[in-house]
């Protein structure tokens, strides 16, 4: 069954931050590659989908030192701009970092590499919190559609969104739920083939270009849309999570938020 985070309950909260805006392709990259440089002590990260090898480059330049990572990740079948499978990533980053590197795969219905299910489909989620103080939550996976590399971009690229919330509240409850996912995947690790994953993976990426028609790519704009720092602002920031959990009898508190 799914575990939240103990003590850490999705409540508005009221605080003075700064919030970094952005969009991909025009600026999500860059911004991003700022914010991993940033890192001086640890990287908790939740991940659906990480098969970019520039950003993973950044990661292991960016993670030097005694810096620590921490990664809750699905296995989705392969993206078709990858440069890597996830399960190359997760080898990777253990091989550059060592004991540094803790990764396991999300609880995800669709995932072979765990032997329990704690999300039914996917675990569709894109946030990271650098050194327990500030939080990066996107649209967009890691890869190379959703955070294109403008010296290398791929032959598809999508819109996505992304904020940057410096703030150590936000940041401490949404680590607290990337470390309780971490926590609850942690005892149902299955150990993985190369071997099979790499033919799954080869097959469905066979299967999905055989049965969809990319459209033609879209003209590249003129200028692109820089990212706009927003500083001291004073907001209500209302931390949403699906699935959630509350007592029985109450809606779900993603629907019964959003439907406010």
């Amino acid at each position: 069954p799914y575990v939240p985070a103990p003590g850490a309950p999705l409540n508005p909260l009221q605080t003075t931050t700064t919030i970094i805006a952005h969009v991909s392709p025009d600026a999500g990259f860059a911004t991003l590659t700022t914010f991993l440089r940033g890192t001086r002590q640890s990287l908790v990260v939740g991940m659906y989908d990480f098969t970019s090898g520039p950003i993973l480059a950044v990661f292991k330049a960016a993670l030097s030192g005694a810096k620590t990572l921490q990664m809750v990740l699905d296995n989705p079948p392969p993206n078709a701009t990858r440069n890597q499978l996830d399960s190359q990533t997760v080898h990777e980053l253990d091989s550059a970092l060592g004991l540094r590197s803790k990764i396991v795969r999300a609880l995800a219905g669709d995932d072979t590499l765990v032997s329990a299910v704690m999300f039914p489909t996917s675990y569709h989620i894109k946030v990271m919190v650098r050194d327990h103080a500030t939080l990066w939550l996107s649209s967009g996976n890691l890869n190379n559609s959703n955070q294109p590399d403008p010296s290398s971009p791929p032959k598809t690229e999508d819109r996505d969104w992304h904020v940057i919330i410096e703030d150590r509240a936000i940041a401490g409850l949404f680590e607290a739920y990337l470390n309780q996912d971490f926590k609850s995947a942690q005892a149902f690790q299955i150990a993985e083939s190369p071997e099979l994953t790499e033919a799954v993976a080869d097959a469905a990426a066979k299967l999905a270009a055989q049965t969809t028609t990319m459209p033609p790519p879209a003209p590249k704009p003129a200028a692109n849309v820089a990212a706009k720092t927003f500083a001291g602002v004073n907001v209500t920031i209302t931390p949403l999570l699906t699935p959630d959990t509350l007592p029985p009898g109450t809606r779900g508190q993603y629907v019964s938020s959003m439907l406010k």
